[in-house]
Formats: C-alpha cells, structure tokens, sequence
C-alpha cells in the first residue's frame, strides 16, 4: 500500500513538473513572438533595420536637413536637442509648398539649415517621450559636419 502511494506521489509529481514545462516554454515562446512583432510594428517596418534616408534626408546639395519620424502614440512627442548652435530649426512660415506638403498627420517633420559663417560638429538628438516627461521609449542620434554653409552626415 505504502508503495502504491509513493509511485502514485512521483507520477504526480512528473506529470506537474511536465506541465509546467509545457507552460514555461509556451510561454516563452509566446513573449519572444509577441516582443519581436511589437518591436517590428513600432519601428514599422516588419522587422527590418530602418534606412537612414527612411527617416532623415539631407539635400544633396547639403542646404537643408529633413527629419520624419513617426508621431503615432497618443500622449508622446517627439522633441529635440543640440549639441551647439550651427545649424537651426527652418519653421513652417519659412518651408516651401513642396515642404509644407509632406508635413503630414501621423508624423513629426523638422527641417534644419546650417547657420551662416558656421562650421563644426553638431549632434542632434532626437527623444519621443510622453509630453511633460523625460523618460524616452525611442532615441536617435544623428551627427552633422558643418562647413561652408553645407550639411554632411557623420554618422547616425
């Protein structure tokens, strides 16, 4: 009888050890799926590593830079910082039709020019936070080179 309960007791046992390794890898796998296509569907693009022109263009001619990011979270904006003062923000009464028609809803557009007479390094970040807080869910960086009244990417 003591037997019987004891092989009892240890099928049991294995069977809840069992399940509970189904339910660990179940959802192991479930968190890996679901953290992948969450990060793919907030970058937008189904997985793959963004392009840099996909979210920033500077003219070929090195007059302007042309920021576009996506703006889709209620509660959250995008906001920006300088690392010093050669280039400066072109605001919509100085933008062009061409550049006003691709201010669109569902994204954050900047436009920057370089400073007359400057040159140097400038670092621009980029933070979507939730308005009134400091703590970013998304962060980009991008480093200019100033010269001759032209913009150069750096790095991004």
């Amino acid at each position: 009888m003591q037997k019987t309960k004891s092989k009892s007791k240890s099928k049991s046992w294995l069977g809840l050890a069992i399940v509970n390794l189904c339910l660990v890898l179940l959802c192991g796998t479930t968190f890996g799926a679901t953290a992948f296509i969450l990060r793919a569907d907030a970058a937008d693009n189904n997985g793959q590593e963004l392009a840099a022109e996909e979210w920033f263009v500077v003219e070929p001619d090195g007059s302007e830079l042309t920021v576009h990011l996506k703006n889709s979270l209620d509660g959250y904006v995008w906001k920006y910082g300088l690392s010093n003062d050669n280039i400066r923000e072109i605001y919509n009464f100085e933008l062009t039709e061409e550049d006003e028609e691709h201010d669109v809803n569902g994204e954050w557009n900047v436009h920057f020019r370089p400073k007359d007479g400057c040159s140097g390094d400038v670092t621009i970040t980029f933070v979507y936070i939730p308005d009134q807080e400091t703590s970013s869910i998304d962060t980009r960086t991008l480093r200019l080179r100033v010269k001759d009244d032209k913009l150069e990417v750096i790095s991004n």
